[in-house]
């Protein structure tokens, strides 16, 4: 096999060229609103390539005053991945690393600053849900067991 792979005469097959007009990215996968794919990008990318990422969302024009619409609608990402609750603890890491790149350009805009402050509201409440019902667990696994737990 290996013989006839490299001293045949035929040709070689030559590697299918990489079409770059299908080029993938954040921003096109923002402006598309298909959060299941902005999620699924994110989760292929390494640290680094997160972190790049993120600060490509920022136009860097500080004389404008106007919302960076990457900016809202990664916040909207966001509120959806909190809202639905999918892949909580990634998407936690993810807006964790998003709000230490853009923390100075969201506290300067109203707008988004609300947004901040709503996907931290459905945050707690979903942590709430979450902590009373490790509560009724505790409860119940002491109820049975006859232990008392702290």
């Amino acid at each position: 096999m290996l013989k006839e792979q490299f001293f045949s005469k035929d040709k070689p097959e030559t590697k299918p060229q990489k079409d770059f007009s299908q080029v993938v990215n954040l921003k096109t996968l923002l402006r598309r609103g298909n959060w299941l794919a902005v999620n699924d990008y994110l989760k292929t990318l390494s640290p680094s390539g997160v972190e790049l990422e993120f600060l490509s969302l920022s136009t860097f024009d500080l004389d404008s005053k106007d919302e960076d619409p990457l900016l809202s609608l990664m916040l909207d990402f966001f509120l959806a991945q909190v809202t639905h609750k999918v892949d909580t603890d990634f998407t936690q890491a993810m807006l964790n690393c998003f709000l230490k790149a853009h923390y100075e350009v969201l506290l300067e805009d109203d707008e988004m600053m609300e947004k901040v402050e709503r996907i931290q509201k459905v945050t707690e409440e979903s942590f709430a849900a979450l902590e009373a019902l490790i509560d009724h667990n505790m409860c119940m696994i002491a109820h049975f067991t006859g232990l008392q737990m702290s």
